[in-house]
């Protein structure tokens, strides 16, 4: 007579049960696997038997269920989640908000076609924009401050801002407590929303906080918050914390939008003027223009950032006391891409004795040089949250290009253009303003350089003959119509500064911080060496300089490291890579 085991006996050579097993075919082995032990006659484990089908369809349960379990799982810690609304949810335990799009900012020159006999206003938010044929789609500007071009004069400049004022009816009061009203229109530029409410007397401006926590019954104020997908919401309080506004009262709320990359306009673009400005009631149109690139433009916070930024910002708590406080502030403040902060010494700055000073060095969001606007925004931001007695020096940027050129050879079978294509986006990767290997003070490596290239498939080895950085000549005294260029770097080229000493309107002397004062004297339009062949340069004038005036310009070694300096930024100069060997194109048949 047979003997049939016994649960307990049975269960002992059950195998054990894998937690690792979370997806479909895992789950199905394992399903598969405990049939002997539960039913030993089930013996056709073929996925025609209905059985089987049942036991799959099960497994396909548990896949599912896994998969949102790992999700929910996911959703609950910073480092692992995914989607904008959890990201939002989890920074707000630390009072920390991801930014929506930045607006750009830009200095605007105004030139009259003649002086007029008084002083001429230019309100603040007239309107500007780019034309179609500067950029694809005209990006608008709005004037941040009132301008007046004063009697006799015909030029003067003021900071604008991109994006357009709008105004939108938001709904009517209920009376009830707690209410909330959604804004149609996006996106939205934090900070730029006023709500007026008119309770019979007019409309009254309400105040923006960010908690209803210290408002009184009286106290007329909204707080507003921003969804997953930029939609943002205004919210009134309950007549305990914050004021409830009048049953019936009309709600208007006045705002501006836009904000982003697009923003970033090269010079020389915003030159259409859309508002009518007059003097005496005579319509007056003067040129506009931006001289510089407007920049500090940037897209809504990716989440990729705010995983980074959120927790950082701990470090500072919205105060400054340590350098590194300086720079996460700085860098967290909008539409600044990087920042530097070193110590100075004692100074005196607007008649106030400080007890030190903070060195800061910036460089926006697109490049270029920070606009006036951009500066004393950060400093009003800054002034709220430093030590008393400590005072802010804001510093622009120096960008110093590196070269490079060399030979790459490609491996046999390897499309030619293809490995181009990879070396060239690397390369541009490397120095693009969101790259780990670019900021203030950041030296370049030949080694990081070489495996850059070596990394892409098909690149047999390379051959660089020149990693330098490419001289940036500064008139440091006078020679404003002169200039330094078509440098040509020698083979005995070091790291040391140069400087031109003009002897006459036509001629020069130069002096090296290491090669010392050179015997050769130059000419204005002839190509200069120096005695060592450290470097070859021509200097060109388009009006007559002073004796005395000098041009400075710095070097590196030819083929090394190139070092920056604390206020230095590397970005990307020449890059002339010849490229040899590689597949040979096959022949068309005809």
């Amino acid at each position: 007579m047979a003997t049939t085991p016994s649960f307990t006996q049975m269960s002992q050579r059950i195998p054990p049960i894998d937690y690792t097993s979370r997806d479909f075919e895992s789950i199905s082995q394992d399903m598969v696997r405990t049939i002997p032990f539960f039913a030993p006659e089930w013996t056709d484990h073929n996925i025609s038997d209905f059985g089987i089908v049942l036991q799959r369809l099960t497994a396909f349960v548990a896949d599912v269920l896994h998969f949102y379990i790992d999700r929910a799982a996911n959703e609950a810690f910073l480092p692992t989640a995914i989607t904008r609304r959890s990201v939002i949810n989890l920074l707000q335990l630390i009072n920390y908000e991801l930014r929506s799009a930045v607006p750009a900012s830009v200095d605007i020159q105004f030139t009259l076609q003649s002086a007029l006999p008084g002083d001429f206003l230019i309100p603040a938010g007239t309107q500007l924009q780019t034309t179609a044929d500067a950029t694809e789609v005209p990006v608008f500007f709005e004037t941040a401050e009132d301008l007046i071009i004063l009697a006799g004069l015909i030029v003067g400049a003021v900071s604008a801002v991109e994006g357009l004022s709008s105004s939108e009816d938001v709904g009517i009061s209920t009376g009830f407590e707690r209410q909330r009203f959604d804004l149609l229109d996006s996106p939205i530029i934090d900070g730029t929303i006023q709500v007026f409410i008119d309770e019979g007397a007019g409309d009254q401006l309400w105040a923006e906080v960010d908690t209803f926590i210290n408002s009184d019954p009286d106290s007329k104020v909204f707080t507003s918050e921003k969804n997953e997908v930029g939609q943002v919401t205004i919210f009134f309080g309950d007549n305990a914390q914050g004021k409830i506004p009048d049953s019936g009262a009309p709600i208007r709320a006045d705002f501006r939008t836009g904000g982003g990359e697009n923003g970033n306009v090269p010079a020389n673009t915003i030159i259409a003027l859309n508002s009518t400005l007059t003097f005496d009631g005579a319509p007056v149109t003067p040129a506009v223009t931006n001289p510089l690139a407007a920049n500090g433009g940037e897209d809504e916070q990716s989440i990729d950032s705010a995983k980074v930024e959120g927790p950082e910002s701990l470090l500072a708590l919205n105060r400054a006391v340590t350098l590194e406080d300086y720079r996460i502030l700085s860098e967290g403040f909008p539409g600044i891409a990087k920042a530097l902060a070193t110590v100075g010494g004692p100074t005196v700055e607007d008649g106030f004795a400080c007890c030190c000073t903070i060195n800061l060095s910036i460089a926006p969001v697109g490049g270029g040089q920070p606009s006036t606007l951009l500066k004393a925004s950060l400093l009003e931001y800054l002034d709220a949250r430093k030590m008393a007695g400590t005072c802010v020096i804001i510093q622009d940027p120096v960008y110093t290009k590196v070269d490079q050129i060399g030979t790459v050879t490609v491996a046999p079978n390897f499309d030619t253009e293809s490995v181009t294509a990879c070396i060239l986006d690397a390369i541009t990767a490397y120095f693009g303003q969101d790259s780990d290997y670019m900021g203030f003070g950041k030296s370049v490596y030949q080694s990081d350089m070489i495996a850059l290239v070596d990394q892409c498939p098909g690149v047999d080895h390379v051959d660089y003959t020149e990693i330098t950085c490419q001289p940036a000549p500064v008139n440091e005294l006078g020679a404003a119509g002169c200039t330094a260029e078509d440098f040509i770097i020698g083979r005995d080229s070091k790291e040391e500064e140069w400087t031109i000493i003009f002897t006459s309107a036509s001629t020069f002397t130069v002096r090296g911080t290491v090669s010392g004062l050179q015997v050769n004297t130059g000419t204005t339009g002839v190509a200069y060496v120096s005695d060592g062949e450290e470097i070859t340069f021509t200097v060109t004038c388009t009006s007559a300089p002073a004796i005395g005036d000098r041009i400075v310009f710095d070097t590196c070694q030819k083929f090394a490291n190139v070092p920056m300096e604390p206020n230095q930024i590397p970005e990307e100069g020449v890059t002339n890579l010849t490229f040899v060997g590689g597949a040979t194109p096959q022949a068309e048949c005809s």
